[in-house]
């Protein structure tokens, strides 16, 4: 059987003596890069896997990922990241990865990812529990940005400019903006007002939660 191909990206030195050894025990095919030999790398090795480790917000390297889904739509991403922050959650939420494991989460959580990503219906129980835990956490994470979603709809039909919805949902401007273009492609919306209608029309903004406009 044809081992399953896995390309680590910027993975910490002081982690590859933990990361390598689990994947291997787990019977993946483990190749390395850094980001900046990142796209070649993947176009030569073809990996079945990436995972490509996240240190903090660094829009150079998100934009390096963002190139790497246009370039090649088929690939798997999974973003490891080493610091637990709701920007940078939120970041890589905004290009569409939701493939995302907090170093806290350990190396089980990355290779639960991975069973997700290859469709490894594995026979051994931990591949079981672990596809379960997956399933859990997947639905929950589509509620948890559905309700940010939400949020930014009621502020955009408040007349809320990206930044002053960034203020006050205290996340980075640039993720609002990412919610805000994935909204209006998914609600096939030409701009921001019509965003507000569909929102109200859909019922997903009642008029009752929005501030009555102040008489003159």
């Amino acid at each position: 059987m044809k081992k399953i191909k896995i390309l680590l990206v910027d993975i910490f030195y002081s982690q590859k003596s933990g990361i390598i050894p689990f994947l291997v025990r787990n019977n993946y095919k483990v190749i390395t890069s850094n980001d900046k030999e990142f796209l070649n790398s993947y176009k030569e090795q073809k990996p079945d896997v990436v995972i490509f480790q996240l240190k903090e917000l660094d829009y150079r390297k998100i934009s390096i990922i963002k190139d790497a889904i246009k370039i090649f739509p088929e690939i798997k991403i999974i973003t490891f990241l080493s610091k637990d922050s709701n920007e940078l959650n939120n970041e890589v939420a905004s290009i569409n990865i939701t493939n995302i494991v907090n170093k806290k989460e350990g190396l089980k959580a990355l290779l639960r990812e991975i069973l997700s990503l290859t469709n490894n219906n594995s026979n051994n129980s931990l591949g079981k529990i672990l596809l379960k835990e997956k399933s859990i956490s997947s639905i929950s994470r589509r509620t948890q940005r559905s309700e940010i979603e939400k949020k930014i709809l009621l502020l955009i039909c408040k007349g809320f400019s990206s930044r002053e919805i960034a203020h006050k949902l205290n996340k980075s401007a640039r993720a609002i903006d990412g919610h805000r273009s994935e909204m209006l492609e998914k609600t096939e919306s030409k701009n921001i007002v019509q965003l507000a209608i569909y929102a109200i029309k859909t019922g997903i903004v009642k008029l009752e939660d929005l501030d009555p406009i102040p008489p003159k």
